[in-house]
């Protein structure tokens, strides 16, 4: 379906990004990004942005190597409250219009953690989450490069520590 693939955490970033899907199965989880992410092709050091675009994180079983967590700030200051949020109800809301952005990506060896938000349909507030995603392999598909950006569209320490 894609004619591009990466699995080099390093030279793609979904931060900034908005994922519009979300499928999975025991053993994999697939996030596709409809306005696509951020990528370092061979002949570049420029930031590329792709079309369509989907991301898919191979585990021994998503049941167990995926934890999100929804952060609720109180009024009035106060310990940030974490709730638990099933992967399905993540699945659910998104195949009725809920968008997730991501707007934080980390990666220790096979532990990735992503900082975002939930837009849900029709209302105007978001839910901040953090997904954390233990991973034995994960990989970039995508057709086609967009837009070449001179600097990084955004801030990123995964970007910054690339382009000094």
């Amino acid at each position: 379906m894609y004619k591009y693939s990466d699995s080099s955490f390093e030279k793609v970033s979904i931060c900034d990004c908005f994922a519009t899907k979300l499928k999975h199965d025991e053993k994999a989880l697939t996030l596709e990004f409809e306005e696509g992410f951020f990528i370092l092709t061979e002949n570049s050091s420029k930031w590329q942005s792709t079309g369509m675009s989907e991301v898919t994180f191979y585990m021994n079983d998503t049941e167990r190597d995926i934890s999100i967590e929804l952060l609720t700030f109180p009024r009035g200051g106060g310990d940030v409250i974490l709730t638990e949020m099933a992967l399905q109800k993540l699945e659910h809301l998104m195949q009725n219009s809920a968008k997730l952005e991501i707007f934080g990506e980390n990666k220790e060896n096979d532990s990735y953690l992503f900082e975002g938000a939930v837009y849900y349909k029709g209302m105007t507030g978001t839910q901040n989450c953090q997904i954390k995603i233990t991973a034995k392999k994960i990989t970039y598909h995508w057709n086609e490069i967009m837009v070449i950006y001179s600097n990084p569209p955004y801030n990123s320490d995964k970007i910054q520590s690339q382009n000094p």
